[in-house]
C-alpha cells in the first residue's frame, strides 16, 4: 500500500469491505480524504492520541454530491461500522468493536 511520512500504510481488510458496501448502498464513489495515519501525521493534523487511523481501522469520507453529513452517517450505520462521527466536512467512520 501507501505509505504516510515514510511509514507502512496497513489497511484493515474488513474496513475495505465496509467501505464498498457504504459505495454499493449510496451508488457513487466514496471521497476518502483519509486512511491510514502514521503517529506524525496524525499529531500533525490533530487526531486523537490513540486514533484508529494510526492501526489501519477507520476512514475520514467527504460529503460531495450534495450528500450531507446525517445522510452518508445513516447510510454507513446501516453498513455496520463501529463508531461514525459527523463533521461539517463529512463523517469519521471506523470498525472499533468496543
Amino acid at each position: 500500500g501507501k505509505k504516510c511520512c515514510g511509514h507502512a500504510a496497513p489497511i484493515n481488510f474488513e474496513l475495505v469491505e465496509r467501505l464498498q458496501k457504504l459505495r454499493d448502498i449510496v451508488g457513487r464513489p466514496l471521497r476518502i480524504n483519509s486512511g491510514f495515519r502514521c503517529p506524525v501525521h496524525n499529531k500533525a493534523v490533530g487526531g486523537a492520541s490513540k486514533s484508529m487511523h494510526m492501526l489501519g481501522l477507520a476512514a475520514d469520507i467527504a460529503t460531495p454530491y450534495r450528500w450531507s453529513a446525517a445522510w452518508l452517517a445513516a447510510e454507513a450505520d446501516i453498513v455496520g461500522f463501529g463508531k461514525i462521527i459527523i463533521y461539517d466536512w463529512g463523517i469519521h467512520v471506523d470498525i472499533r468493536t468496543w
